[in-house]
């Protein structure tokens, strides 16, 4: 036992002082630069990053501050991580105020700044500021109790308010997501379709698509209206109203500050919303139809791509990805974990695949070959690459990718091995070509232009191009040209087929301030090069336009942003107004390319002094007036109970990686928390510390707690949990995790009967093999099958009167889980579920008395209701009608072990059976203010019948409520 303690103490050790932690795993030597308000913390890869920023951060809020009234007050940590390359940043105040961004460049739809690195801290510093504007009392709460106070954070003020104020700020220059017509388009969508939701809608309870698009998607313009409206300085009182709970529900926050309730002002910012005259259907529009037989009108399609007489998409809610072969049959072609978007070859016998892999520290892009006959697939070596392609020349096959590092960016090219029979089973991927673009430019949709030019879209300074690089497959070093194309308009998904007649053809999307997304052409044939964009407006917009490649009329897929779907659309291009001109190209400046690596690619290093960072975080915290210790009885059951009055300090990183709580505190035996007491005299004191990687890849945490009576110390006990998660094989996972708990002393005095001293050692072993996979967008739609293999150990000494017991105990249970998404072979409308979805569990040996346990759940109607009320904070979910059945076989005379199963099975007759069936009818619903107003909050309320068909007593039946409440 002392090895195993000793093993579990080096590797949790070993993980803290070699690995570093979640966002900064394995970044050891850290770095800061401190500024009047900030100090940012990085590795050194990052000091060009962090340099900018120090340059501008203390101007950002200054400005910020003047903007809402009120000035800085408090410094904050920053934090700038290289570790993953999937583009994000966010702000918490748990444990204190502070910052992360990602050192990565953006994707196409968060590519709407001039500076991705300064919109986005500007983004993230404007949550910060507001939900600080705090009055005095609360200032002084947070600098005894910490940060985390913030009770109108939580309580009053929801996603969407906050989500509007920051993407209302970071607008406020020209630039930011409020002059993005791609961003625009889903709350006019929604006018549009009848389907403009009330404000109760958006808070960010919705549990469903497109559940955490909303509270941006219309908080944002809300917000820039309200503020256009009646000024800067009643929207800063709205928040200090909120954010300082002078009205619990932030519907009171605005009555209070504004006068008037937020539903007449809701429907008056509905009305003012302007949106194009045109049919609220697609396919009542003049040559748009429904692409029958690729997907249902419930789906979420995206990344179309053609080649070769196929269809390439990915279906968003499954994440598998489909193809319609030449025949018209579709099929599924791959299901792959993280499966972001794909594009086919010209040929159509192959497909580059953009993956995120969360089999790192932290999440990365990768990118793959498929094989799209044979299913084979290669990953490309090396991470930050996406956005990739196929392309041929002079009879060579290549991989082309986006690379990004940190703020900058590089197309390269990977040469694809084949021979006769097609792909050699060995592919090293040689890098062969690469072309790096200057610092904070982004490149994005590369395409095959065929002969040896690709094409691509690219963002830099505020402004989108669509460019082509000339002859660069075939060794050619010339500057990218530039189509010249209207001002102010944003690109995104650009493709490019070839005719049977060699016609040369691009599509692309493109959409103004005051436009939905629309087509855009351009057509290389013998007649000239011509440019071609859409000149009306078509619901849902037009994403990822892709040519049939042996069209001669130009027929187009694409994909319909609804509502609530992305539908796969065919548009009949000669039935479609277009704007035509001559394509104009211009040449790039000659400083604007280059062949470099992307890493030389970089702005001089600024002039502010950066300095190790020795990482005291653990001298600020939140500070709480109790303490919560863990106290375990002989048997290892483990009770909680709150120590009042007491002390906890918790504390993290500033980038949420280990985190750290100790406390102490008294238990008087009774008072006004005496259920939640032990009613003898105690004192106790705890610590814990947890951390691990960002991902599910690796999770820890360790613990202690000593417990004192009136006799002395009464208990100790010491816990350790280690958990890992890797993806294979497409939809596949291995889960393993392992518990230790080491617990040894007495029990509370008031426990009856309680042993006089008992040492207590348990280990359980866990370990999963599961496929998962969701099979449609409905709320049921998920299949899965596991295997689930338990070894649980236990090492028990007690003393009663002096005499010892002692008890060596292991039990191994295997386990199966499998889900399927429905029974009977019907698809449900649109927001119901009526075909029985079913959930089997079955337990062997799971207890050292139960030979089998299993339990099957159904859901027999469910209705998705996914409304707010605007007079009451409650947002209800659905409502689910469920029956399921549970049994068990239970030996009263004898243990039941695995490896004597064929003993017990010979003793059935004589065990005791219980089961049971219920139906259950019950509403989920979340409360809809605050922090609260989050899908994880979600509780249920309901009633439960039950039926015990063995139950020995008069009444089998029971009735009982339904609830619970996840806070």
């Amino acid at each position: 036992m002392k090895k195993r303690l000793l093993l579990i103490f080096m590797l949790i050790s070993a993980s803290l002082a070699f690995c570093s932690d979640g966002l900064l795993w394995g970044k050891g030597r850290l770095r800061t630069i401190s500024t009047e308000w900030f100090d940012i913390i990085f590795p050194p890869e990052c000091e060009e990053t962090a340099q900018a920023l120090a340059k501008e951060a203390d101007t950002i809020y200054v400005e910020i501050c003047r903007s809402l009234g009120t000035s800085p007050s408090f410094r904050m940590p920053v934090t700038i991580t290289p570790a993953t390359d999937v583009f994000n940043a966010y702000f918490s105040n748990f444990s204190v105020n502070h910052i992360v961004l990602y050192d990565t460049l953006p994707g196409e739809s968060l590519s709407v700044f001039e500076s991705a690195l300064l919109g986005t801290f500007r983004h993230e510093l404007t949550h910060a500021v507001t939900i600080n504007m705090r009055s005095p009392f609360w200032r002084a709460v947070d600098s005894v109790l910490g940060d985390v106070m913030n009770f109108g954070c939580y309580v009053t003020m929801p996603s969407m308010i906050k989500e509007g104020a920051s993407v209302a700020e970071e607008s406020r220059s020209g630039k930011g997501r409020l002059h993005d017509g791609f961003y625009l388009h889903t709350f006019r969508q929604a006018k549009l379709q009848g389907k403009f939701p009330t404000f109760a809608d958006v808070t960010g309870a919705r549990d469903t698509y497109p559940a955490g698009l909303l509270p941006y998607a219309f908080g944002g313009p809300f917000t820039e209206w309200l503020q256009e409206k009646y000024g800067m300085e009643k929207y800063a009182e709205f928040w200090y109203e909120g954010i300082n709970m002078h009205a619990v529900t932030y519907g009171q926050a605005f009555k209070r500050a504004y006068g008037t309730s937020l539903s007449s002002e809701w429907k008056e910012f509905r009305e003012s919303i302007f949106v194009p005259d045109v049919p609220p259907s697609p396919e009542d529009a003049a040559g748009i139809s429904f692409a029958e037989g690729l997907s249902s009108k419930a789906e979420r399609c995206t990344s179309i791509s053609s080649g070769g007489g196929k269809l390439l998409w990915v279906e968003d809610s499954t994440g598998n990805l489909m193809c319609r072969e030449k025949d018209g049959n579709v099929v599924i072609k791959s299901a792959v974990t993280g499966l972001q978007a794909s594009s086919i070859s010209n040929d159509g016998r192959y497909a580059a695949l953009d993956v995120q892999d969360s089999n790192h520290p932290a999440e990365r892009n990768r990118v793959r070959l498929i094989d799209l006959e044979t299913g084979k697939q290669w990953t490309v070596p090396g991470v930050s690459l996406r956005d990739s392609c196929i392309a041929e020349c002079n009879g060579n096959l290549f991989l082309c990718a986006v690379e990004v590092k940190k703020q900058n960016c590089s197309l390269v090219a990977f040469r694809i091995n084949r021979n006769e029979k097609g792909l050699s089973s060995r592919q090293d991927f040689p890098e062969v070509f690469r072309y790096s673009f200057p610092h904070g430019a982004i490149c994005f949709s590369p395409v095959d232009a065929f002969g040896g030019d690709i094409a691509f879209l690219a963002y830099e300074d505020g402004k989108w191009s669509l460019c082509i690089l000339p002859s660069w497959l075939s060794g050619g070093n010339l500057p990218y040209e530039k189509v010249r194309l209207p001002d102010g308009i944003s690109l995104r998904d650009l493709r490019s087929s070839r005719l049977p007649s060699g016609e040369k053809i691009f599509t692309f999307s493109w959409a103004g301030l005051s436009t939905f997304p629309r087509l855009g052409i351009i057509r290389f044939s013998s007649e000239g090069e011509r440019l071609f964009l859409l000149d009306t407006d078509i619901s849902g917009g037009v994403y990822s336009p892709a040519v049939e490649a042996d069209s001669q009329n130009l027929s187009v897929f694409y994909i319909a942003d609804l509502f609530t779907e992305r539908r796969i659309m065919h548009a009949d291009i000669s039935s479609l107004p277009f704007a035509e001109s001559r394509l104009v190209k211009e040449t790039a400046s000659p400083v604007a390319y280059g062949f470099a690596s992307a890493e030389e690619q970089t702005e001089s290093v600024g002039d502010f002094v950066s300095k190790p960072w020795h990482g005291p975080f653990f001298t600020r915290g939140v500070i709480a007036p109790f303490s919560m210790i863990d106290v375990y009885s002989y048997n290892g059951t483990k009770s909680t109970s709150i120590y009042f009055p007491g002390v906890s300090w918790f504390t993290s990183s500033p980038w949420d990686g280990t985190a750290f709580i100790a406390g102490a505190g008294v238990n008087p035996g009774g008072g006004f928390l005496s259920p939640l007491q032990d009613r003898s005299f105690l004192a106790g004191a705890m610590a814990k510390i947890s951390g691990g990687t960002s991902t599910p890849l690796f999770k820890y945490n360790a613990g202690a707690n000593i417990i004192f009576d009136s006799r002395g110390i009464m208990q100790g006990s010491f816990t350790a949990q280690a958990e890992s998660t890797i993806s294979f094989a497409g939809k596949s996972f291995l889960y393993i995790k392992d518990s230790f708990v080491s617990s040894w002393g007495r029990e509370s005095q008031s426990v009856q009967r309680s042993p006089d001293f008992f040492m207590d050692v348990r280990n359980s072993f866990v370990i999963q093999i599961r496929v998962s996979q969701k099979t449609g967008p409905g709320y049921y739609e998920k299949a899965l099958l596991a295997f689930q293999f338990n070894y649980d150990s236990a090492w028990l000494n007690v003393w009663v009167r002096k005499n010892r017991m002692n008890l060596t105990d292991s039990v191994f249970s295997p386990a199966f889980v499998v889900t399927l998404p429905k029974i009977i072979p019907v698809d449900c409308a649109e927001g119901f579920t009526y075909n029985l979805p079913l959930k089997l569990r079955v337990f062997l040996a799971p207890q050292a008395n139960c030979l089998v346990s299993a339990a099957a759940d159904t859901v027999i109607f469910s209705a998705e209701i996914q409304k707010g009320l605007t007079f009451f904070p409650l947002y209800f979910n659905r409502i689910v009608l469920e029956g399921g059945y549970q049994m068990g076989l239970y030996d009263e005379t004898s243990s039941v072990r695995i490896w004597n199963l064929s003993d017990s099975f010979a003793s059935i007759g004589r065990m005791k059976y219980i089961d049971a069936v219920h139906l259950s009818l019950v509403m989920q619903a979340t409360i809809n203010t605050g922090a609260l107003a989050n899908p994880l909050m979600m509780g249920t309320v309901g009633v439960t019948f039950t039926y015990y068909p063995h139950y020995v007593r008069e009444n089998p039946f029971a009735i009982s409520l339904a609830t619970s409440l996840n806070l």
